[in-house]
């Protein structure tokens, strides 16, 4: 099978998390990440990701690495991949990246320097 992303995707090494504007109460599971976009894990179906415009990466529950990138939902698996205890299943969401502002472009280079080492 070809590969067809054009940028290198790494895993998640950090435990950040995913939230998206602005429903910031749900925080979801970062995959994996690149210059181009990520995926997370996402218990329970919901319009969350549907609804929202920008999502925000977060290094814990208070603190925002980055903030208000916008984004567009590139695939959605509805397979069940794994089961988070207290959900009925969980899916994979893979979001591409917006235009970013020259602050978040390295904020985000910055962010993959920092918490990632493992390609996938």
């Amino acid at each position: 099978m070809k590969e067809r992303r054009k940028k290198k995707r790494y895993k998640n090494q950090s435990g950040a998390r995913v939230v998206f504007n602005p429903n910031l109460s749900q925080a979801c599971q970062l995959v994996d990440i690149s210059e181009d976009g990520l995926a997370v894990l996402l218990a329970n179906e919901g319009d969350v990701v549907r609804n929202a415009s920008e999502l925000a990466i977060l290094m814990d529950e208070k603190t925002i690495c980055i903030d208000k990138i916008p984004f567009t939902i590139k695939n959605d698996f509805a397979k069940v991949l794994k089961s988070i205890p207290g959900n009925e299943y969980t899916k994979r969401i893979g979001v591409r990246f917006g235009e970013l502002t020259d602050t978040q472009r390295m904020q985000l280079e910055h962010f993959i320097w920092m918490n990632n080492s493992s390609e996938t």
